[in-house]
């Protein structure tokens, strides 16, 4: 017969807890048992606690990512609006240039023959 790859154990152990009687505390063990169940309720509570905590910071992401998703559309919006509109204003400030560079052509060869006059005293 096929050895199997991983053996079965012949015992299998565990530990079981006591079974918490709660009509009648035993009188040795009475404290005990109700401060382990006043543990096992703190611990639910608090479970409970940070399921809500957790289901508010999901919510809170899922409306965070949509906020995002619409941010990254405006954006993307105005990039292409900005990118269409260059061309247009780098011609309009490129005939700007040009005509501050004559301007400043005529006032060069003005000053330039305003100092062939003579200055009157």
């Amino acid at each position: 017969s096929p050895i199997p790859s991983h053996p079965i154990p012949s015992v299998v152990m565990c530990e079981v807890l006591p079974t918490i009687e709660e009509s009648s505390p035993s009188p040795d063990g009475g404290d005990e048992s109700s401060r382990l169940e006043q543990l096992m309720i703190s611990m639910l509570e608090e479970r409970d606690h940070l399921m809500e905590k957790l289901r508010e910071t999901q919510e809170l992401y899922s409306e965070t990512a949509g906020k995002l998703g619409a941010v990254e559309e405006d954006n993307g919006v105005l990039m292409r609006q900005l990118q269409a509109f260059m061309p247009e204003e780098e011609e309009r400030l490129q005939s700007m240039l040009e005509e501050v560079r004559r301007n400043g052509g005529v006032l060069d060869s003005k000053l330039e023959e305003s100092k062939r006059w003579p200055v009157a005293k």
